[in-house]
């Protein structure tokens, strides 16, 4: 019995002695590829880890701009070895690939609907003058839609009348538009300004309040730009009546 118990230990103290030995082994391993990832390898993180003076090399093999993984608010490229494919591009309707990343391929892409080639073919093209320039139709969620959000100074009628710009894209600036006539004529001379207001709506509303018109080439307007927190579009989400919002999506 004793004999017995006395083999059993020894086999046991050299088992734990290997056991040891292999922890030890695979430390040193992790250790190592620990201090190597601290020596600079790189990594995709839009830094230049290993210091050659390329921003994560290896990670866009295509060269097109969009890594193999998303970095911030570059998206990532679902395909890195075609060019062609990237987050940046349109969906090409036939080739059975995901074009645009985007996780919809050929006809289940939004861009590619039927219905909606259709009607953007046979489109009235989009407004192109003034800050509308360049505005193209496209289809979203399965219409034919000229994006003009795209274009940050752009109203659906007029009601910035001191910039300079054709904000609703009709061809006529500031106090050119009818838009910027409809508060009345004025002269410098005169003190009694009206409270502020969109177009069409009750004057003194939200970020307005207390906001005095100006006379702005014979013709009583807001100065929007002086108002605090102003927003032609209304973006920000805080529970304050910013713009009284003008369109974003004009459907053609």
């Amino acid at each position: 019995m004793k004999k017995w118990n006395v083999q059993w230990c020894i086999r046991l103290c050299c088992c734990f002695f290997l056991f040891s030995c292999m922890v030890d082994e695979g430390t040193q391993g992790l250790i190592t590829t620990k201090l190597d990832s601290i020596k600079g390898a790189e990594r995709c993180d839009g830094f230049d880890n290993d210091e050659n003076g390329i921003i994560d090399d290896g990670f866009d093999l295509d060269n097109d701009g969009f890594p193999s993984c998303r970095i911030g608010q570059v998206p990532r490229d679902c395909n890195d070895n075609d060019l062609s494919i990237n987050a940046g591009v349109s969906e090409n309707c036939g080739d059975n690939n995901d074009n645009d990343c985007d996780g919809k391929t050929d006809s289940a892409d939004d861009e590619c609907n039927a219905s909606c080639l259709q009607s953007l073919q046979s489109a009235q093209q989009c407004l192109s003058q003034g800050v509308c320039a360049g505005v193209q139709p496209k289809c979203l969620a399965g219409q034919a839609l000229c994006q003009y959000e795209s274009k940050p100074a752009y109203q659906e009628k007029e009601f910035s009348c001191n910039d300079n710009l054709d904000n609703d894209c009709d061809g006529l600036t500031d106090a050119q538009d009818t838009d910027c006539q409809q508060f009345g004529t004025c002269t410098s001379a005169d003190t009694n300004s009206p409270q502020c207001g969109r177009p069409g709506v009750n004057a003194g509303l939200g970020v307005c309040k207390g906001e005095l018109m100006e006379c702005m080439n014979g013709y009583w307007n807001c100065n929007y730009t002086s108002i605090n927190g102003f927003e032609f579009n209304e973006n920000t989400i805080d529970h304050t009546d910013i713009s009284m919002d003008t369109w974003r999506y004009i459907k053609i």
